[in-house]
């Protein structure tokens, strides 16, 4: 049952981070857009995103404290990797929960009203700045896990 957990958190973390990765490559285009492509184009792709990413990285989180929890044949290695990844998982989840998610809300609702907010560009700049961090976060995280699987 371990192994499968093992696998479990590597495969989500992965997956989060990938996505991560792949919207933070198109935040240079969105911010060359007019205010309002540039909206459409973040509440569409934040739409699917919201979606899969928020369960990605709870699953990977999740999976790593069982197995943390319940796996006493850890090596020492292995048990400091997956701190790390740990670690580095919160560090996505708690700007998320705490800036991006409540912005991708904001501009959702502004957006289906038929509005641009007026600081829209700001918004989405600091959007893209916690965005960058999150997607360092997470690919660390990827790789600590990554690291803690191969070390056992």
């Amino acid at each position: 049952m371990e192994a499968f957990l093992r696998f479990v958190n590597v495969f989500a973390a992965g997956i989060a981070a990938g996505g991560m990765s792949l919207t933070a490559a198109a935040n240079p285009a969105k911010q060359r857009l007019p205010e309002r492509e540039a909206a459409q184009l973040h509440v569409e792709t934040s739409r699917y995103a919201d979606k899969f990413l928020p369960a990605a990285v709870v699953v990977a989180l999740l999976a790593g404290i069982v197995v943390l929890i319940t796996d006493s044949d850890l090596s020492h290695g292995s048990r400091v990797w997956l701190a790390w990844g740990l670690a580095a998982n919160l560090a996505v989840s708690i700007p998320s929960m705490a800036i991006n998610l409540p912005i991708n809300r904001r501009l959702d609702e502004a957006y289906r009203g038929g509005t641009v907010p007026a600081d829209v560009r700001a918004t989405l700049r600091r959007w893209s700045r916690v965005h960058a961090f999150r997607t360092l976060c997470g690919l660390v995280a990827f790789a600590a896990y990554l690291l803690s699987f191969t070390l056992d």
